[in-house]
């Protein structure tokens, strides 16, 4: 057997999220069908991180194991092209196929995940972006915005800004970096850290929205933080804001 390593961009709209489905619309559906289709046999995929409903992929990492005695597969080039025919129409793209390790796990090996959620701050609605961004019209504080978000550095306990049907056992997780780009009429809100909790990353940027519209106070972060209760969390943001960016490995 062969494990080959795979970067994956997906547009998230027309998928019921990452991960299998009994009505197979998950992007791992897809992916796997398309290797059905070119090698004629099942392969199973695992990934870096599993992605809800609407969210895109900009570098989702895979991994999946091969026989190495499958003779369409004679270059990763012609591997990377033929999977890629497959996906078609589904915006699905494989960037990258490379051999790997046995040792390399998509999800266990990755050091640090990192999203950016896109905000189109204008009052006009969009065209081009249209279900690529969160649309705000109200005129957004981003000193605010860029001051409460350092806030969430460090180790804290997330309870107040997980899905209520989070199943990790524990709300404590780490925030590496966070901080705000400015792109014209867009605010990019990243963030790097191991893992993640259930729409933790879109209730941190709902909060925030909330915040920089003035509608909360300064330190609600850090009131939000301490009260551990999923009741004070600002609004959710929507999911087609949201991109798993980049994964990185040692």
């Amino acid at each position: 057997m062969q494990r080959y390593k795979m970067t994956v961009e997906y547009d998230g709209r027309p998928f019921l999220g990452w991960q299998t489905q009994p009505e197979k619309q998950g992007v791992q559906d897809y992916i796997e069908k398309a290797l059905l289709n070119l090698l004629k046999i099942p392969v199973k995929i695992f990934c870096a991180g599993r992605t809800d409903t609407g969210v895109h992929g900009a570098g989702q990492v895979i991994h999946c194991d091969i026989p190495k005695d499958l003779r369409i597969i004679t270059t990763e080039y012609k591997f990377l092209e033929g999977l890629n025919y497959y996906l078609k129409p589904a915006p699905i793209s494989i960037l990258k196929i490379e051999k790997t390790d046995f040792d390399f796990h998509a999800r266990f090996s990755a050091l640090k995940r990192h999203y950016r959620y896109k905000i189109l701050n204008r009052r006009a609605v969009p065209t081009f972006r249209d279900g690529l961004v969160w649309h705000v019209r109200k005129e957004l504080n981003l000193d605010i915005m860029k001051y409460s978000a350092q806030d969430f550095i460090g180790t804290h306990d997330f309870t107040t800004f997980r899905s209520t049907d989070c199943q990790s056992p524990s709300a404590i997780r780490t925030m590496d970096n966070v901080f705000f780009e400015h792109y014209n009429d867009e605010l990019h809100f990243c963030v790097q850290a191991k893992s993640f909790l259930q729409h933790q990353i879109r209730s941190m940027v709902g909060t925030l929205v909330k915040m920089g519209m003035e509608q909360l106070p300064p330190d609600y972060v850090k009131i939000a933080l301490a009260e551990k209760k999923r009741a004070v969390c600002g609004p959710v943001a929507p999911p087609y804001g949201l991109y798993f960016e980049r994964v990185i490995y040692e």
